[in-house]
């Protein structure tokens, strides 16, 4: 009940009828991060900011470049000007090196999530073959249960390890 008031007050929602149901099925998500980086500058609302900042910059550059515009005016913008490009540049590698970092840490999970699979698929061999044994009276009923608790243990872990790569194909 305790839970269920919090997603209703999370969610702003009644949760009456809710029913919970399994996670999704693992599935890989394949990226290129060529693709990713290209035209990152038109999608990130961050970069494309600074990006507008730099033709406003260089908008007031061309309109004070005249005979009639103060020479100080004219350096004035020119500054700004400078100064927007090197934040650009600042911004839109900070952008690759975010992009790339999450993508490293999807490829570490994903990895991560395969080990554990491994893992899981291995200690559910070992269960079944403990469960063989106890049942032809050559292990004892304690064998039997730590061999389940690893079990449970791992199939833990590879929903632990599944969740982290979710939430950095999500992050």
């Amino acid at each position: 009940p305790i839970l269920s008031n919090r997603l209703e007050v999370l969610l702003g929602v009644s949760t009456g009828n809710l029913t919970v149901s399994a996670p999704p099925t693992f599935k890989e998500v394949k990226f290129e991060i060529a693709a990713l980086e290209a035209n990152l500058e038109t999608r990130l609302p961050s970069v494309l900011q600074v990006a507008q900042v730099v033709q406003l910059s260089d908008l007031s550059v061309k309109l004070s470049d005249n005979d009639y515009t103060p020479p100080a005016t004219l350096r004035d913008n020119k500054t700004a000007l400078e100064n927007a490009q090197r934040n650009l540049a600042t911004i839109k590698k900070s952008a690759v090196t975010q992009l790339r970092d999450a993508a490293r840490a999807t490829s570490n999970a994903l990895e991560q999530v395969r080990l554990r699979d491994n893992d899981r698929d291995n200690a559910e061999e070992a269960l079944k073959q403990d469960q063989l044994k106890f049942k032809n009276g050559t292990i004892a009923r304690l064998q039997l249960q730590q061999t389940e608790v690893a079990a449970l243990r791992s199939r833990f872990t590879y929903a632990q390890a599944t969740n982290l790569y979710w939430r950095a194909v999500a992050g």
